[in-house]
């Protein structure tokens, strides 16, 4: 065998065998070893326990991703997220945030098409309850219909409801309601019975009496916001 120089082996075609391809003579991408498939090779260069393409089930992790996945992807489309705040659909567009409220609001929604927002709650107040010896309500009249009647004599302005008492003895209806107001709150015969009925500024409600005789009301007290 000849000798060769440093880094080089020599040989012929005889010492290496008739199936044996002479590197000189493979291009790149080439398979050259009749003993493996195409296939197989391709199988043999894959990583093993590589996510391949469409659906995987054994990701458990994924690490060094510069772009946020969107929402097609599972994704939000976004970096970061802004502390304590909310996150909305916007189909397939990146979600929009929801500002943080201020404290004591609550998350309401605001119909269909806009996205809900924190909003302060309802007003709230206490009710201080002023009790009268019973003052019986005669200017009204069997007139079938609703009428105004004026209770400022004996409520104290600022007040905000009255509290009566209906005896409905008659075979018609009987009732109170606040002024303006377009329900029909009234009873038939059923005895006595108690009303709570919002005033307005002028301390007036409206009275529904079907009879003067058998159907008698009666202010009793009054309630003012605090």
């Amino acid at each position: 065998m000849p000798i060769a120089s440093s880094g080089n082996v020599v040989f012929n075609s005889a010492q290496l065998g008739a199936d044996v391809v002479l590197s000189s003579k493979i291009k790149d991408g080439e398979i050259v070893n009749g003993d493996i498939s195409a296939a197989a090779a391709i199988a043999l260069s894959k990583v093993p326990g590589a996510a391949a393409k469409g659906a995987n089930n054994d990701i458990t992790s994924l690490s060094g991703l510069t772009t946020p996945l969107s929402v097609e992807q599972g994704g939000t489309e976004r970096a970061s997220l802004d502390a304590n705040e909310l996150l909305v659909g916007a189909g397939v567009g990146a979600p929009v945030s929801i500002p943080v409220g201020n404290s004591g609001e609550y998350l309401k929604s605001n119909g269909a098409g806009a996205d809900p927002s924190f909003q302060a709650g309802p007003t709230q107040f206490t009710l201080t309850y002023t009790e009268l010896a019973p003052v019986e309500i005669t200017d009204h009249i069997n007139s079938g219909e609703w009428r105004d009647i004026d209770l400022s004599g004996s409520i104290a302005a600022g007040a905000d409801y009255a509290e009566i008492v209906v005896y409905n003895l008659a075979e018609g209806n009987g009732g109170v309601r606040k002024n303006g107001s377009a329900l029909n709150r009234y009873l038939g015969k059923v005895g006595g019975f108690t009303m709570t009925v919002e005033l307005d500024a002028n301390r007036i409600v409206e009275w529904y009496a079907y009879s003067t005789t058998n159907i008698y009301i009666y202010l009793v007290g009054y309630w003012t916001k605090n």
